[in-house]
């Protein structure tokens, strides 16, 4: 599962859509990782490699919190 929640049959594709996502809401933020990372509490290590692939799996509550904050659904 990614960003969007939706399970797909190549895991692969799914975490790149889910990066790529994360990377395009970071950056309409205006934010640097670092920062980004701190406004959700998250180690900034951690969120980068969440952005970057190294983790495929983000938890459902900072899915959650990231789309609340910036106004988007998790199905985008």
């Amino acid at each position: 599962y990614g960003l969007d929640g939706v399970k797909v049959k190549n895991i692969g594709e799914n975490i790149e859509r889910a990066t790529a996502r994360l990377k395009e809401i970071r950056n309409a933020s205006g934010l640097q990782q670092k920062q980004f990372a701190e406004l959700f509490t998250v180690n900034h290590t951690t969120y980068n490699r969440y952005e970057n692939g190294g983790i495929g799996k983000m938890p459902h509550t900072l899915v959650e919190d990231i789309c609340t904050k910036f106004g988007i659904s998790p199905a985008w």
